[in-house]
């Protein structure tokens, strides 16, 4: 019985840091609608349109190093956080819009 005591304690300690590893964002996933200044409008798969803003402190990634910023139409994942009422964009990850084929 003790064992089992000890193994249920050793995975409550050991698995407690993983849930709080994630971290309190939130992600938005979709295609960038519209740039601006202070914010970026997505369109997420649902058809709705979401806007985050984005500040100095925003990290723009992407794998291609020419481009340093997103395009209007390309993918992205944005880590963001809440602020108040808004979502305010941390980490925006981008990729180009898959070309479409000729019909």
């Amino acid at each position: 019985m003790n064992r089992i005591a000890l193994l249920v304690t050793m995975v409550l300690l050991l698995g407690s840091p993983l849930a709080w590893a994630h971290g309190a964002g939130v992600h938005v996933i979709g295609t960038l609608a519209e740039i601006t200044a202070d914010h970026l409008d997505i369109r997420v798969p649902n058809g709705n349109t979401m806007t985050v803003g984005v500040n100095e402190k925003t990290r723009y990634r992407s794998k291609k190093a020419t481009m340093p910023k997103p395009q209007v139409g390309d993918r992205v994942v944005i880590e963001a956080i809440k602020d108040g009422a808004v979502l305010v964009a941390v980490d925006v990850q981008f990729a180009p819009a898959p070309a479409t084929p000729a019909k």
